[in-house]
């Protein structure tokens, strides 16, 4: 089983390893390409063919065997062993350090400074020279903009951690190469916040509705905090909100358990250990801009564990994915 993209629209597809060096259409775009990106997808994934194309048909004729054939699942040319270089604990920090990992970490740090910096010369500027008001305001606006967006593509990345370690890399993904839509990258953001709508809605309307914050509410609360990881994993390797499947959950972990406890333990130690880091960084305040690249590090080590969790999982949870 290989996996590829359309050279002309940049869409997703898999197929049996026949089809590598042939030519294919593209059933979004409709143009033809060879397929020469190759990689290896999670065992468990079911093998769907595309049909090659016959020179003597018409383009629009072209037909594809089975209607799901367009994925979302991330191309790429490497093939992992999943073997650690390091003891678990010192590996599982090194995760960002790769040479892709410390680009995007450099591009985490970069981009709040010289937001940061910019804000601080237009109001500098500001105050000395009033009339520069409405360039500094337009200025700002084009920070906010630059700064969702910056967000937006961290949030990305976080799923492409997650991915990439569900097929047994132990280091940072290297995405230089992909350019994602717009359409992608909301669409990863909402997967986040509908994992985190889901699972706090309860407690919500419990203290809503009875006006009380009480031992009920706090094993709400712990309750989702609980089922949180197994759901937006399952919605990253489904690629679908199919993952939020109440029963889906519950026998995922059921059949990992004891391990899912472990990695929720985990998940909570290094996000005591990154907050209480943050809030020295915090205190210090020409150390606040380094904020955002440590946060982007809990981000990466904690996808990392969420991959890896599937990666030795995977027969136990047996998704169909």
């Amino acid at each position: 089983m290989i996996i590829f993209r359309c050279s002309g629209c940049n869409q997703k597809y898999k197929a049996d390893d026949n089809f590598l060096g042939k030519e294919v259409i593209c059933k979004k775009c409709g143009q033809p390409f060879i397929v020469t990106a190759v990689a290896a997808p999670p065992n468990g994934i079911k093998n769907e063919t595309l049909k090659i194309p016959d020179p003597d048909q018409s383009q629009d004729n072209h037909q594809y065997e089975d209607p799901r054939l367009q994925t979302s699942l991330v191309s790429g040319t490497q093939h992992y062993s999943g073997k650690r270089t390091y003891p678990f604990i010192f590996d599982l920090f090194l995760y960002p350090y790769s040479k892709a990992g410390l680009f995007m970490l450099l591009i985490f740090f970069g981009i709040p400074f010289i937001l940061r910096l910019l804000g601080l010369l237009t109001t500098a500027l500001t105050v000395v020279f009033v009339p520069f008001l409405p360039i500094a305001i337009l200025i700002k606006i084009l920070g906010a903009l630059i700064n969702a967006v910056f967000w937006l593509y961290m949030f990305w990345y976080y799923g492409q951690c997650v991915y990439e370690s569900a097929l047994g890399s132990t280091r940072a993904p290297d995405t230089m190469s992909q350019t994602p839509a717009f359409g992608e990258i909301f669409s990863n953001l909402f997967k986040i916040i509908a994992c985190i709508a889901v699972f706090t809605l309860p407690a919500m309307i419990y203290s809503h509705t009875t006006g009380r914050i009480d031992n009920i509410f706090f094993v709400l609360v712990a309750f989702g905090i609980f089922c949180f990881p197994m759901a937006f994993l399952a919605v990253i390797m489904f690629d679908s909100f199919y993952g939020l499947n109440p029963i889906l959950i519950a026998a995922s972990i059921k059949s990992t358990f004891f391990p899912y406890i472990g990695l929720c333990l985990l998940l909570a130690l290094l996000q005591a250990i990154f907050t209480a880091c943050s809030y020295l960084l915090f205190i210090v305040p020409f150390a606040r801009v380094l904020i955002p690249a440590l946060s982007a590090i809990g981000m990466m080590i904690s996808g990392h564990l969420l991959g890896r969790f599937f990666y030795k999982y995977e027969q136990r949870l047996n998704w169909d994915v």
